[in-house]
């Protein structure tokens, strides 16, 4: 992994846990499940981050799949009934 790619990764994941804790932040106080939703998605993201600096995972099949729950997660959060 090179210098920039492990930069960003880890600049992506400061990112999500900050969005994280707001994210959770807010479920606690309103207790919507769109905010338990996006919290998960936020979760997923630091897990793939936390893979992808341990070099467990590399981008690729694995890499997408984790990509596709966290838009999967964050499109039921926003998606209106």
């Amino acid at each position: 992994m090179n210098d920039l790619l492990l930069f960003l990764t880890v600049l992506m994941a400061g990112l999500a846990i900050l969005l994280f804790i707001v994210s959770c932040a807010s479920w606690y106080r309103l207790r919507h499940l769109r905010f338990a939703l996006t919290s998960a998605a936020f979760a997923v993201f630091i897990c793939k981050a936390i893979l992808l600096l341990s070099t467990y995972i590399v981008e690729d099949e694995k890499a997408i799949l984790l990509d596709s729950v966290i838009l999967i997660l964050l499109y039921f959060s926003i998606a209106k009934r």
